[in-house]
């Protein structure tokens, strides 16, 4: 109130519950997916519902666009 915004809802409108909900199930995705990373238990869950790969990277090709230039990994 002192801010000048209005008081927190007891409940929020269909929108702004819908846009927590997914805000929240991105956030619980990307956790599962670092926990993954950091805990090699957790990854083998993954690889068994084949969410994900393992292997090594051999050979990366340079992508070439029309005026020649080189793009590497990540730089589109």
């Amino acid at each position: 109130m002192a801010a000048g915004e209005p008081p927190q809802p007891v409940w929020d409108d269909a929108v702004t519950a819908a846009r927590k909900l997914a805000q929240r199930e991105r956030e619980q995705t990307t956790v599962g997916v670092q926990e993954a990373l950091d805990d090699p238990l957790a990854m083998a869950e993954h690889r068994l519902a084949g969410e994900a790969l393992a292997g090594v990277v051999q050979e990366v090709e340079p992508a070439y666009d029309t005026s020649g230039k080189t793009r590497g990994p990540g730089r589109w």
